[in-house]
C-alpha cells in the first residue's frame, strides 16, 4: 500500500509539471516534445493544446484527492512520507445488553505524542489478517481466545470471543478502553466479604481494595468467570472461577442484609468456605485488619526438554505461596490473644513483581502466563540463573526451586586465572599434572574442569557437576580446552608432555597460580630459546635448498633446539631427505646420529649425505663390523641402519647415545605391538624426527604408534588416545575431537603437497582404464564370488576375531588376484589374461611414441607373468621386488634412468619408497590397493622433483569385479590424512562387516 500510495504521489507531480509545461508556449520542455506542428498549428503530439481552463478541473482534483490521502511531506515533497507507528487497542463495550469486545487498529499521531481514535477491526478480518495485525504477545493471547459457535445450522460458523478469557489477557495491557476512556484491567479472586451497614451486614464479593458498597460496580457473569466495570472509574475487574462461583456472584447482590445476632448461623459455612474461598468479615467480629508481610519469590522449575521455567510469587510468614495480588488475600490469626484479619497488599505485590520482571529482563523469555516464563534459549537460561544471585540482594527476593523439577540448575561462581591452581610434577618419561578451582566455598579437581570443557551447550559457561554451572570467558575456555587436548589420564592421574609447554604458557600469561620443578622450567627455557631462535643454513651444507625446504629447515631446528620430536610428512619427491642432512650438520656436535629406514633407502641416504653434508661421516651399517663400529661412533657419525637390522642389533643399538634419531619412512612402526617398534623405543637419543609422506593409512592409530616412537608424552597412552581421540573420530565422526586432534599435533607435523610448494612441477592425470574379462575368465570369477558367498555365510556367525577378518581378507585377496589373472589362483590356466593384453598393447603404443613406463604390481607372482609376457612380445624392462639386493637395485635403477629399457617392473610394497625414476612419464597399476596414499608413493617415483614432462597415471581394472568396489574406498581413504592434519572428515579402518559387503558386492 505504501509502494503504491509513493508512486501515485511521483505520477502526480510528473503529470502536473508536464501539464503546465506543454501549454507554455516558451516552455523549452515543448519545444522538444514537440517535433512537429500540422497546418492549423496544433503539435503533432498533441493535436490540441490544452487550454488553462480545461486543466484546473483536473488537477483541482488531484489535489483533492492529495487531501484525502497525504503522500508526500509538506516540508519536502520529494521525500516519502515516515511510515506512522500502528498497534492493536481493545475496547469494552459496556451496555445493557452485556460487555462486548472491539479490536481497534490505531495509529500515531502526525504531530506531537498519542494515539487516534482507532479504526474498528471485525473479528473474522483480524482472525484471517493476524499475522500483519498481531504486534506484541499480549494480543496474541487475547486472540487465542477466539471461539467459533455454530449459532444457527445454515450458516456457517461464528467467531466470538470468549470474554473472561480475552478480558484476563488484556491484564497490564496499555491499550484497553472502557467504552470510550483508557482504561485499566485488574484480575482479582473470587472471596466472600461480610461488611456492617445501617441495616444490618451484607453479604457480597470481595472485589480487590475497592468498597463495593461505595463504588457502582456492574458484574456481568460468565459459566468461566466474572467481569465487574465501574461506573465512577474507568476499571475493568476479572476473575476466572468455577460455574458455581460464578452463579452465586450472580444473585448475592439481591440477597438482604440480616441483623448481626443471626452471624453464628453463618459461622459453620463460613468455616468450611475458608478452606477453598477467602472470606472477610467485620472488624468488629473477627477483628482489625492489619498488613501481611509476604516474600517475592522466583519460582524456578527445569523439565527433561533442557527448557527452564521461571515464575513469580509470593510467600507469606506461614509458608503459603501465591500469585502476586491473587489467591487468599485475608487469612484469620490470633496477636497477642487478640483475634486479627491479616491483610496482603494485592497492589503492592503487583508492582513489586513487576519491578522484579523489568531487573530480570524476564521478557527475554517466552511469556506462559502472566507472572510465568519460559526459557527455550539455554544460554539466557544461565544468564537469568547468574543474575538471581545478585539481584535477590538487591531486590529482596528469594529464589526457590521446584522440588519436583528434573533438574535444579544453579550458578556456583565464575572460572578466573586466579580462581585456578595448577602445580607439574616431574615423571619418568613426561610430567604429572593436577589441580584444582575455588569458587567461593566449592573446589573443584582439575580433572573435573578439563573433562566439564569438554562440552559447549552454552557459550560462556561450563557444567562442572550435574546441574553446577560456572562462567568462563571465551579466552579461558579455549586455553583449558588446548590443556584438555594435550593431557592423558594414566589410571587416577594426569599426565602432559613437554610438548604441551606452549599451551601451559598460555595459562602462565592470563596469572593462574602455577607451580612446577627445574625440569620443566628447563622445558619451557628450551621452547622460549626455539622461538627466538633464527636459524641459519650451515655453510657447509652443499646444495640448495628451495624456499618450501628452508622453512621446513627452519622448523626442525627449532623442534630439535626445544628437544620436542615432530613428523615431517611432506609428499613424496619434495625433499625430506636433504632437509634432515641440513639439521645433522647443525646437530653433529650434539653425538652420533642414528638414522633407521628401509633397506632399499639406506644406500640413498649414504648417497645423499656424501653428496649435500660431506663432512658427516655416513656409514651404511650392515657394510661395517657390527661387533666393533658402534664402540668408537662420535659426533660427526651419521650411522644408516634398516628396520629388520635395528631388531636384530637392538642391544647394541640402544647402548650407544645418540644425538640424533630418524626414523625414515616411519609408516614402517605404523603397529606399535610389533617388535621393532618395541626395539627403536628402547633407543636412547637427545632428538627424534619422523620422515614419512603417509603418517596415516588406514587408522589413527597408525599416528599415535609413530609419536609413541617420536615424543611420547604427546599422546599418552593407547588407551588415553583411543577413548579421547581414535574412538570418537573413526566410530562416531565426531568433528570436536577431530579438530581437537588437528590443533593439537599442528605444531609438531609439518606436511606439504606438490600441488601447494610445486608449481613448476609437471601435471599429472590419472585415469581408469577398464578392461572387459573373456567369457573364461568371467565364468572363473563369478564361480569363485558364489562360493565365496557361501563361505561367508558360515563366517558370519562368527565372533570378531583376528582370525574371522583373516579368513575374510584371504576371500577378497583371492577374488583380486582372479581380477588380475586367472593363473595367479589356478597354476593350470593356459587361457588369456584381458588385463595382460592391454597393458602389452598400451606398452607397444608408448614406446612407438617415445614414452616409459612403471609398472606396478602388489602380486611378485603376477609380476612374472607380466614378465613373461613382455618377453613374448619384445619388450625390455627392469625388474625388482623385495628379494632384490640393495646394490642390484641402484643398478637397475641407474640403469632404467640411462634409457636402457622401456619399462620398469616393481612390486609395490619393495618400490614404493627411496627410489628416483624420474626417466619414466607413465605409471601403470596393475591392480587398485585398498589405500590411494600407497598409490600415490609409487607414481611419486616418477612425479617428483627432477621430472621435466607431464606424468600420465593409469589404472587398469576388471570391469564388474570387486576392483570397481575397492576404487569406490579410494575418495574415503584419501581423506584420511587431510582428515587430522586439516581437521576435516577421516576415514578410519574397515571393519569385518564393510570387508564383508565388497565380497557380496553391497554399497557401503
Amino acid at each position: 500500500e505504501r509502494n503504491r500510495n509513493s508512486i501515485c504521489a511521483h505520477a502526480y507531480r510528473l503529470v502536473k509539471y508536464l501539464l503546465k509545461e506543454l501549454n507554455d508556449p516558451v516552455s523549452p520542455l515543448r519545444a522538444q516534445v514537440v517535433t512537429g506542428v500540422e497546418d492549423d498549428g496544433t503539435s503533432k503530439l498533441f493535436p490540441t493544446v490544452v487550454p488553462a481552463d480545461p486543466i484546473a478541473p483536473i488537477l483541482d482534483y488531484l489535489d483533492g484527492y492529495l487531501n484525502r490521502q497525504p503522500l508526500v511531506s509538506e516540508k519536502d515533497g520529494d521525500e516519502r512520507r515516515e511510515k506512522a507507528p500502528v498497534r492493536l487497542a481493545w475496547r469494552i463495550d459496556a451496555g445493557d445488553k452485556g460487555l462486548n469486545l472491539v479490536p481497534l487498529q490505531q495509529r500515531g499521531r502526525k504531530r506531537g505524542s498519542g494515539w487516534t481514535k482507532g479504526q474498528p477491526i471485525a473479528v473474522q478480518t483480524l482472525s484471517e489478517r493476524q499475522h500483519e495485525l498481531i504486534h506484541t504477545s499480549a494480543d496474541e493471547r487475547v486472540l487465542r481466545a477466539l471461539r467459533k459457535e455454530q449459532w444457527h445450522y445454515y450458516y456457517p460458523p461464528k467467531l466470538s470471543f470468549n470474554m473472561v478469557e480475552a478480558v484476563n489477557a488484556l491484564v497490564r495491557h496499555e491499550a484497553v478502553y472502557l467504552n470510550d476512556q483508557p482504561a485499566e484491567v485488574r484480575r482479582f479472586t473470587f472471596g466472600i466479604r461480610i461488611v456492617e451497614r445501617p441495616e444490618g451486614l451484607l453479604l457480597g464479593l470481595a472485589l480487590p481494595e475497592l468498597d463495593a458498597a461505595e463504588s457502582q460496580i456492574k458484574l456481568t457473569c460468565y459459566p468461566d468467570g466474572i467481569i465487574g466495570c465501574l461506573e465512577d472509574r474507568p476499571i475493568v475487574l476479572v476473575c476466572q472461577c468455577t460455574h458455581a462461583q460464578s452463579e452465586f456472584a450472580q444473585g448475592i447482590w439481591n440477597l438482604p442484609a440480616f441483623p448481626v445476632d443471626r452471624l453464628d448461623a453463618l459461622r459453620e459455612r463460613l468455616d468450611r468456605l475458608r478452606e477453598s474461598t477467602m472470606v472477610e468479615l467485620p472488624p468488629s467480629i473477627l477483628g482489625p485488619f492489619v498488613p501481611m508481610e509476604t516474600t517475592p519469590v522466583v519460582f524456578l522449575r527445569s523439565n527433561q526438554q533442557g527448557s527452564l521455567e521461571c515464575g513469580l510469587r509470593v510467600q507469606d510468614a506461614c509458608g503459603r505461596m501465591s500469585l502476586p495480588g491473587e489467591g487468599v488475600l485475608v487469612y484469620p490469626d490470633v496477636d497477642e490473644g487478640q483475634p486479627v484479619q491479616r491483610r496482603r497488599n494485592a497492589q503492592d505485590e503487583i508492582l513489586r513483581a513487576r519491578s522484579i520482571a523489568r531487573a530480570l529482563q524476564l521478557d527475554r523469555a517466552h511469556e506462559l502466563s502472566e507472572w510465568n516464563w519460559r526459557f527455550v534459549d539455554f544460554e539466557l537460561s544461565l544468564r537469568l540463573l547468574e543474575d538471581l544471585e545478585t539481584k535477590a540482594r538487591e531486590s529482596g527476593f528469594k529464589v526457590v526451586w521446584d522440588p519436583n523439577s528434573v533438574q535444579s540448575v544453579r550458578i556456583v561462581g565464575s572460572i578466573t586465572p586466579q580462581s585456578l591452581r595448577v602445580a607439574v610434577s616431574r615423571k619418568k618419561d613426561w610430567f604429572g599434572i593436577h589441580g584444582h578451582c575455588q569458587m567461593g566455598e566449592r573446589e573443584f579437581a582439575l580433572a573435573e574442569l578439563l573433562e566439564a570443557i569438554r562440552s559447549e551447550p552454552a557459550p560462556g559457561y561450563v557444567e562442572i557437576r550435574s546441574g553446577e554451572w560456572a562462567k568462563i570467558t571465551d579466552g579461558l575456555r579455549e586455553a583449558l580446552k588446548k590443556l584438555r587436548d594435550a593431557t592423558h589420564r594414566n589410571r587416577k592421574e594426569l599426565e602432559i608432555g613437554a610438548t604441551a609447554a606452549p599451551i601451559m604458557q598460555e595459562l602462565l600469561e592470563a596469572q593462574i597460580d602455577f607451580e612446577a620443578p627445574k625440569a620443566w622450567r628447563d622445558c619451557v627455557a628450551r621452547m622460549d630459546r626455539s622461538r627466538r631462535l633464527n636459524p641459519v643454513l650451515p655453510a657447509s651444507f652443499a646444495g640448495t635448498l628451495r624456499d618450501y625446504q628452508l622453512d621446513g629447515y627452519h622448523w626442525l631446528r627449532r623442534l630439535a633446539e626445544w628437544g620436542v620430536g615432530g613428523c615431517l610428512a611432506d609428499d613424496m619427491g619434495l625433499g625430506k631427505t636433504i632437509q634432515a642432512l641440513a639439521v645433522l650438520i647443525d646437530r653433529q656436535q650434539t653425538g652420533p646420529a642414528l638414522v633407521i629406514a628401509p633397506t632399499s633407502v639406506g644406500f640413498n641416504w649414504v648417497r645423499e649425505a656424501e653428496r649435500f653434508a660431506p663432512q658427516l661421516k655416513a656409514h651404511l651399517y650392515r657394510e661395517t663390523d657390527r661387533s666393533e663400529f658402534l664402540e668408537n661412533v662420535g659426533p660427526g657419525d651419521l650411522v644408516v641402519c634398516s628396520y629388520g637390522l635395528c631388531l636384530r642389533d637392538q642391544a647394541k643399538l640402544a647402548g650407544v647415545k645418540w644425538g640424533t634419531l630418524i626414523l625414515d619412512e616411519a609408516q614402517f612402526i605404523k603397529n606399535s605391538r610389533t617388535k621393532t617398534s618395541q626395539a627403536i623405543r628402547s633407543f636412547q637419543a637427545d632428538w627424534t624426527l619422523a620422515l614419512t609422506g603417509t603418517p596415516m593409512e588406514n587408522h589413527l592409530g597408525e599416528l599415535w604408534s609413530i609419536f609413541r616412537n617420536v615424543s611420547p608424552g604427546l599422546f599418552g597412552s593407547w588407551e588415553s588416545f583411543r577413548d579421547r581421540f581414535a574412538g570418537p573420530i573413526e566410530k562416531e565422526d565426531d568433528d570436536e575431537c577431530r579438530l581437537a586432534l588437528s590443533r593439537l599435533i599442528r605444531p609438531f607435523v609439518l606436511r606439504r603437497t606438490k600441488s601447494e610448494v610445486l608449481k613448476e612441477l609437471p601435471d599429472r592425470t590419472e585415469m581408469n582404464l577398464y578392461v572387459e574379462l573373456s567369457d573364461q575368465e568371467r565364468r572363473r570369477y563369478d564361480e569363485m564370488r558364489l562360493a565365496a558367498l557361501g563361505e561367508i555365510d558360515q563366517i558370519v556367525g562368527l565372533s570378531d576375531t583376528p582370525d574371522k577378518r583373516f579368513r575374510i581378507l584371504a576371500i577378497l585377496t583371492r577374488l583380486r588376484q582372479l581380477a588380475c589373472h586367472v593363473g595367479l589362483v589356478d597354476k593350470a590356466w593356459e587361457g588369456d589374461s584381458a588385463k595382460l593384453a592391454l597393458l602389452v598393447e598400451t606398452l607397444r603404443e608408448l614406446k612407438d611414441e617415445g614414452h616409459r613406463a612403471l609398472i606396478f604390481s602388489q602380486f611378485t607372482s603376477y609380476l612374472a607373468l607380466i614378465r613373461q609376457a613382455l618377453d613374448n612380445a619384445g619388450i625390455t624392462y627392469q625388474y625388482l621386488d623385495g628379494a632384490t639386493t640393495a646394490k642390484a637395485r641402484q643398478e637397475r635403477v641407474d640403469a632404467f634412468q640411462a634409457g636402457e629399457s622401456d619399462a620398469f617392473l616393481i612390486s609395490l610394497k619393495a618400490g614404493g619408497t627411496g627410489l628416483n625414476l624420474t626417466g619414466a612419464d607413465y605409471v601403470i597399476h596393475m591392480d587398485p590397493w585398498w589405500n590411494p596414499a600407497v598409490e600415490d608413493q609409487a607414481t611419486d617415483r616418477a612425479h617428483r622433483i627432477g621430472q621435466t614432462r607431464a606424468v600420465m597415471v593409469y589404472r587398469i581394472v576388471a570391469r564388474g569385479t570387486i576392483e570397481e568396489q575397492i576404487l569406490d574406498l579410494h575418495s574415503d581413504k584419501r581423506n584420511l590424512v587431510a582428515g587430522v592434519m586439516e581437521g576435516t572428515q577421516s576415514a578410519g579402518r574397515m571393519a569385518v562387516d564393510e570387508l564383508i559387503s565388497l565380497i557380496r558386492g553391497e554399497a557401503l
